[in-house]
Protein backbone atom coordinates (compact mmCIF):
# COMPACT_ATOMS: atom_id res chain seq x y z
CA UNK A 1 0.00 0.00 0.00
CA UNK A 2 1.12 3.69 -0.44
CA UNK A 3 1.44 6.42 2.17
CA UNK A 4 -1.88 8.02 3.84
CA UNK A 5 -1.13 11.87 4.82
CA UNK A 6 -3.49 13.63 6.89
CA UNK A 7 -3.11 17.29 8.77
CA UNK A 8 -2.87 16.94 12.31
CA UNK A 9 -6.14 18.74 12.66
CA UNK A 10 -7.46 15.62 11.56
CA UNK A 11 -5.94 12.84 13.75
CA UNK A 12 -8.99 12.38 15.95
CA UNK A 13 -7.58 14.50 18.41
CA UNK A 14 -5.04 12.53 19.25
CA UNK A 15 -0.92 14.47 19.99
CA UNK A 16 1.05 11.87 18.88
CA UNK A 17 1.38 9.02 15.93
CA UNK A 18 1.61 6.21 18.38
CA UNK A 19 -1.67 7.69 20.13
CA UNK A 20 -3.67 7.73 16.85
CA UNK A 21 -2.39 4.38 15.28
CA UNK A 22 -3.78 2.67 18.53
CA UNK A 23 -7.04 4.46 18.73
CA UNK A 24 -7.28 3.38 14.60
CA UNK A 25 -6.70 -0.41 15.30
CA UNK A 26 -8.95 -0.57 18.62
CA UNK A 27 -12.10 -0.72 18.03
CA UNK A 28 -15.16 -2.69 18.20
CA UNK A 29 -17.90 -2.83 15.31
CA UNK A 30 -21.99 -4.48 15.32
CA UNK A 31 -22.55 -6.88 12.53
CA UNK A 32 -25.85 -7.69 11.21
CA UNK A 33 -26.26 -10.98 13.18
CA UNK A 34 -25.59 -8.63 16.53
CA UNK A 35 -22.57 -10.05 17.29
CA UNK A 36 -19.50 -7.93 17.69
CA UNK A 37 -15.96 -8.02 15.77
CA UNK A 38 -13.12 -5.90 16.48
CA UNK A 39 -9.28 -5.37 17.16
CA UNK A 40 -7.59 -4.81 20.56
CA UNK A 41 -4.08 -3.40 20.50
CA UNK A 42 -2.15 -5.15 23.61
CA UNK A 43 1.02 -3.36 23.24
CA UNK A 44 2.60 -1.02 20.85
CA UNK A 45 6.03 1.37 20.45
CA UNK A 46 6.71 3.80 18.11
CA UNK A 47 10.59 4.22 17.39
CA UNK A 48 11.78 7.76 17.22
CA UNK A 49 8.57 8.63 15.00
CA UNK A 50 9.54 6.35 12.68
CA UNK A 51 8.18 2.91 12.68
CA UNK A 52 5.18 1.77 14.73
CA UNK A 53 5.01 -1.50 16.15
CA UNK A 54 2.11 -3.48 17.75
CA UNK A 55 0.39 -6.88 18.95
CA UNK A 56 -3.00 -7.03 18.01
CA UNK A 57 -5.69 -9.29 18.98
CA UNK A 58 -8.82 -10.30 17.10
CA UNK A 59 -12.25 -10.36 19.24
CA UNK A 60 -15.32 -12.01 17.51
CA UNK A 61 -18.31 -11.99 19.87
CA UNK A 62 -16.19 -11.46 23.09
CA UNK A 63 -13.94 -14.55 21.97
CA UNK A 64 -10.41 -13.84 21.60
CA UNK A 65 -8.79 -14.69 18.96
CA UNK A 66 -5.14 -14.72 16.59
CA UNK A 67 -2.23 -12.34 18.09
CA UNK A 68 -0.85 -10.89 15.20
CA UNK A 69 1.85 -7.84 14.60
CA UNK A 70 1.17 -4.40 12.99
CA UNK A 71 4.08 -2.48 11.57
CA UNK A 72 3.57 0.97 9.70
CA UNK A 73 6.17 3.46 8.55
CA UNK A 74 5.86 7.11 9.85
CA UNK A 75 6.51 10.37 8.76
CA UNK A 76 5.62 12.95 11.26
CA UNK A 77 6.00 16.77 10.61
CA UNK A 78 4.33 18.43 12.96
CA UNK A 79 5.77 21.93 11.62
CA UNK A 80 5.05 21.23 7.75
CA UNK A 81 4.25 23.86 5.82
CA UNK A 82 2.22 21.77 3.17
CA UNK A 83 -0.27 20.65 5.92
CA UNK A 84 1.20 16.90 5.24
CA UNK A 85 1.79 16.53 9.11
CA UNK A 86 1.50 12.94 9.86
CA UNK A 87 1.57 10.09 7.16
CA UNK A 88 2.02 6.51 7.33
CA UNK A 89 2.18 3.09 5.51
CA UNK A 90 1.80 -0.45 6.41
CA UNK A 91 4.23 -3.31 6.17
CA UNK A 92 3.21 -5.90 4.19
CA UNK A 93 7.04 -6.86 3.79
CA UNK A 94 8.51 -7.71 6.95
CA UNK A 95 11.14 -9.72 5.47
CA UNK A 96 13.54 -6.80 4.88
CA UNK A 97 14.69 -6.58 8.75
CA UNK A 98 14.29 -9.84 9.57
CA UNK A 99 18.04 -10.60 9.86
CA UNK A 100 18.40 -7.70 11.61
CA UNK A 101 16.35 -8.09 14.34
CA UNK A 102 17.50 -11.81 14.59
CA UNK A 103 21.23 -10.71 15.21
CA UNK A 104 20.17 -8.37 17.91
CA UNK A 105 21.02 -5.53 15.87
CA UNK A 106 18.01 -3.59 16.14
CA UNK A 107 16.25 -2.07 13.01
CA UNK A 108 17.87 0.11 10.83
CA UNK A 109 14.63 2.65 10.77
CA UNK A 110 16.36 5.28 7.96
CA UNK A 111 17.06 2.61 5.77
CA UNK A 112 13.74 0.67 6.08
CA UNK A 113 12.20 3.64 5.49
CA UNK A 114 13.89 4.83 2.59
CA UNK A 115 13.67 1.18 1.17
CA UNK A 116 10.20 1.45 0.92
CA UNK A 117 9.92 4.49 -0.83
Amino acid sequence: MGWLFMNRYHMGGHDTPKAYLYAEFTYSREQDDGGARGLKVLGSACAGNHVYFAAAQVIDDGKLGNVFAIVCLLRWNPRSTTGDHFGYKDMDRLTMCAGEVRAGRGVDHHRLAQQSR
